[in-house]
């Protein structure tokens, strides 16, 4: 299924899953969240694992 999005500058994502259009919320991240999972990167813990710990 290909996943196509626009690269506007609003606060939604213009995703296209086949024929059907639909707009999703970007998400915002506080600073302290980055360097949380930032921290946790440079300690070890794999993409994944710091993804799901973080609800990503």
């Amino acid at each position: 299924m290909p996943l196509n999005t626009s690269s506007g500058r609003s606060n939604k994502i213009d995703v296209t899953f086949g024929r059907q259009e639909i707009k999703i919320p970007k998400q915002a991240y506080t600073a302290e969240f980055k360097e949380l999972a930032v921290k946790q990167l440079k300690d070890g813990q794999s993409v994944g694992t710091v993804g799901k710990e973080l609800g990503l």
